[in-house]
């Protein structure tokens, strides 16, 4: 199996269009959009179809049957990560994902046809073209990653899309910069430009080298001294060569503040409805008390969102919109809510003492034991759980139901498409394990399906490397450990951080690999198990 890992780039080459080479783009953007170095090829939950309509519905808006078929855009999809994975969960629906860049397509049209997915179209072309395409009206639009890193003439046309393509009560995500928090980044942005003016290569080679030599001297600078917080930015530029790259170097680089763009949507006919980050909905109760005055004086979303921003210095958004959105009563949200599966996603401590839980000390007492009992070791409806909680008493029922949407919206529950299969079984479902296989053959991370969850996993090579020896039956964590150890040696991308296991002595290295083994097998696994890695 080390052979899966080992060799990479020469064996990459014959399984899918090359990943490196720069390409010719369309002049509405190639000349303000770097292709020298291509997307990071990730998964990013905040584009589920689930996720998103539970937020709207949160917000007590109708939202569309996901049960049912529905049609799904994404903008500037990179390599089509997020998008294969959302349509492998969906079979019904129907998803479009859109990328000006032709070599990022090739290979997620090669990804599609090894899955064999049916419901996905791919459309290799700038958005000023896909205007001209013949597309369905839209119950989702999404675009991450792109609205900051485009100019002006193609955030138009993104606007364009959403305006005509997305359909009433559908849901409109978008991600960007924000101001004021990433306004502290735009001078490292330019000194690191300007410091690989002086270098000689690549402009990814003259990239790295700028960092290296900023690495080198950052101690003594009296910005970086000043500055402080910037040390997480350099770090994550550190572990990421591309995600440097692209937040650094791409010509266009456009901070926004949230209200500017939360007007430029409703100049098109969306209005903000939330975060799909989902903790993020809840950062106006950890104000400071001397702040909430001035917050709660506040008339509009807009004021609202721009005074947040600047009590918690936001650097990056996800914000969520909808079109001409239709609420629901009370007794519509109730009852849509009655309908749904939660699980847990962390084990609870001192639950009957968390903030989360709304109502008098019985009751949270009472809330904490049924959620013990009932949801620890599988998923359960909210309709059985309510009954459980209020024992017949109706003036509870929205006690339990704020707080059950508030452990959601914590991420200490998860909401759940489907109710766990009880089973020992580690085997994964075809699609999964072709996923996973594709991911070892190419030597990079990838997100495999936890069905019961209804999202994608982001798994790193590691974690892959020891899960493929896990479903094909190995036990002893030993031998797992020989085996990685062994593939680590010839392959250093196999490892986080670019740790070098050949600087290490054997005690070390079997210490640290088995440590990781034991965290992934005893802690990762059940907990990926009860999410659905395995069910079929």
């Amino acid at each position: 199996m080390a052979q899966d890992l080992q060799t990479k780039q020469d064996a990459n080459k014959t399984r899918h269009p090359q990943q490196t080479r720069t390409v010719m783009m369309s002049k509405d953007i190639c000349a303000d959009y770097q292709t020298e170095v291509l997307y990071n090829d990730d998964y990013f939950e905040n584009l589920s179809p689930k996720k998103l309509n539970y937020l709207a519905t949160s917000k007590r808006y109708h939202t569309c049957d996901l049960t049912q078929p529905f049609n799904y855009l994404e903008l500037g999809c990179g390599f089509g990560h997020s998008a294969l994975i959302h349509a492998a969960i969906y079979p019904q629906a129907q998803f479009y994902a859109c990328d000006f860049n032709e070599v990022q397509m090739q290979r997620a049209r090669y990804l599609i046809d090894r899955l064999n997915l049916q419901n996905i179209k791919l459309y290799p072309m700038p958005f000023s073209e896909l205007l001209e395409e013949e597309l369905p009206q839209m119950d989702f639009v999404v675009s991450h990653g792109v609205y900051s890193w485009v100019n002006s003439t193609v955030r138009q046309q993104m606007h364009e899309i959403i305006q005509n393509k997305l359909k009433s009560g559908g849901l409109a995500y978008l991600s960007y910069n924000c101001l004021p928090g990433m306004g502290k980044i735009a001078p490292l942005r330019y000194m690191l430009n300007e410091m690989a003016k002086k270098k000689q290569g690549t402009s990814f080679e003259c990239a790295k080298e700028a960092l290296k030599e900023l690495n080198q001297i950052k101690k003594d600078l009296q910005y970086y001294q000043d500055n402080p917080t910037i040390e997480s930015i350099i770090t994550n530029f550190n572990n990421s060569d591309k995600y440097m790259f692209g937040e650094i170097f791409n010509p266009i680089w456009k901070l926004f503040y949230s209200n500017e763009v939360a007007q430029e949507m409703e100049d098109i006919g969306l209005n903000f409805i939330g975060h799909a980050n989902l903790p993020v909905n809840h950062q106006h109760q950890k104000l400071k008390p001397s702040l909430k005055p001035h917050y709660y004086a506040l008339e509009t979303s807009k004021e609202k969102e721009l005074f947040l921003d600047y009590a918690f210095n936001t650097q990056f958004r996800s914000d969520v919109f909808i079109k001409d959105g239709k609420t629901m009563n009370e007794r519509e949200l109730i009852s849509k809510l009655l309908k749904m599966n939660v699980g847990m996603t962390r084990s609870f401590s001192n639950l009957e003492k968390s903030p989360l839980i709304q109502g008098e000390p019985e009751f949270k007492t009472l809330f904490a034991k049924v959620m013990q009992n009932q949801v620890k070791d599988n998923a359960v409806s909210c309709a059985q759980l309510c009954e459980e909680i209020t024992q017949g008493n109706p003036e509870q029922l929205k006690s339990s139901l704020i707080s059950i949407m508030l452990m959601i919206n914590m991420q200490v529950l998860t909401h759940f498409e489907h109710i766990p299969e009880s089973s020992d079984d580690y085997k994964l479902s075809a699609i999964n394990q072709n996923i996973l296989n594709f991911a070892l053959e190419n030597n990079q991370s990838r997100a495999l399906i936890l069905k019961n969850q209804g999202m994608g996993y982001m798994m790193n090579l590691l974690d892959l490397f020891i899960l493929k020896q896990w479903v094909e039956g190995e036990r002893q964590l030993q031998v797992i450990a020989q085996k990685t150890i062994a593939c680590a040696k010839k392959n250093p991308d196999l490892l986080l951080n670019k740790i070098d296991i050949n600087q290490l002595t054997e005690n070390q290295q079997n210490m640290m690999i088995l440590d990781w083994i034991n965290r992934f097998v005893y802690e990762s696994l059940p907990n990926l198990k009860y999410l659905g890695l395995f069910s079929h």
